[in-house]
């Protein structure tokens, strides 16, 4: 069976930050996830742009941006510049008017599009692929 490592950096020591990037990078991790939260879209802030900016900068590897903001579209910029080809971008279809518009921004920008699908009430966590487009069923709401 094959499978890939996803190092949730949001419970990463931000003290250390630096340090614990380069550990998981040397340990074979595949990737980093990134939960960025506003405070509006769920009630709790998480990371920042700034600290997916320097991960970002420290490793090579591929980042998992999960946005849990409010209207993404009107942002999405902010975040793709400081992103690279092969990284993927996670929106919630509901925290947005026309998620399509935001999905076809990020594949633009080269990156891979997903979605994130909360409103489903069951114990399970998945992601698959329709087209280019990663849909993932989480097992927890976001916040």
């Amino acid at each position: 069976m094959d499978f890939e490592l996803t190092a949730s950096m949001m419970c990463a020591d931000f003290g250390n930050l630096q340090k614990e990037v380069e550990a998981l990078d040397e340990a074979g991790i595949d990737s980093f996830h990134i939960d960025i939260m506003d405070g509006r879209y769920v009630p709790n802030f998480a990371m920042s742009l700034n600290d997916m900016r320097y991960i970002a900068r420290t490793t090579a590897k591929p980042l998992d941006v999960h946005l849990m903001i409010e209207h993404p579209l009107n942002r999405i910029g902010l975040f793709l510049s400081d992103l690279r080809p092969g990284d993927t971008v996670y929106i919630h279809p509901e925290a947005e008017y026309h998620p399509s518009t935001t999905l076809q921004e990020i594949i633009n920008a080269g990156m891979i599009p997903a979605l994130i699908q909360t409103a489903i009430k069951v114990p399970i966590n998945k992601k698959i692929k329709i087209g280019m487009i990663a849909v993932v069923i989480p097992s927890v709401i976001p916040s």
